[in-house]
């Protein structure tokens, strides 16, 4: 897994996707900064991420609290319905913490490849971990969105 991981990180077209998208989605000053904080600041973005994992779960769970009470002695077709909708409300109008952190592993990935360290990479092992090699590339790849055109 890792040298197919370490193959597709090494084209230079990754690279460049990853650094203008980082740069487009964050500035370029604050992306700047984290680039040439290189690959010591990725423990910490991969603790960031599992984190915000963490978060998603609390924020899912007061979100249906909250829907519950506005949707007491509702029909069920009706509770069952808002529930669903607000939950992926909440993903998509807000920001998914899940798809925040996968662009933060990402990144850190990138920083490690750049500073020649994919080997030890905290932000690469959940995502090993948890698919498969070509799941894992794809996420390399899409993670961070196309930035916006001017």
């Amino acid at each position: 897994m890792r040298a197919v991981i370490e193959r597709h990180t090494a084209r230079p077209g990754w690279q460049g996707r990853v650094r203008s998208r980082s740069r487009a989605l964050m500035g370029t000053a604050e992306w700047r900064a984290l680039e040439s904080a290189g690959p010591s600041v990725c423990p910490v973005l991969a603790d960031v991420a599992e984190e915000l994992c963490r978060l998603r779960n609390r924020l899912l769970r007061r979100l249906r609290d909250v829907v519950r009470q506005a949707l007491r002695e509702r029909p069920e077709v009706v509770r069952r319905a808002v529930t669903s909708l607000a939950e992926r409300y909440a993903d998509h109008q807000l920001g998914n913490p899940r798809e925040v952190a996968l662009a933060l592993r990402v990144i850190g990935v990138y920083l490690c490849v750049v500073g020649a360290r994919l080997g030890g990479c905290r932000c690469l092992r959940p995502m090993v971990r948890e698919a498969t090699p070509e799941v894992v590339k794809t996420r390399l790849d899409e993670a961070l969105p196309e930035p916006p055109a001017p």
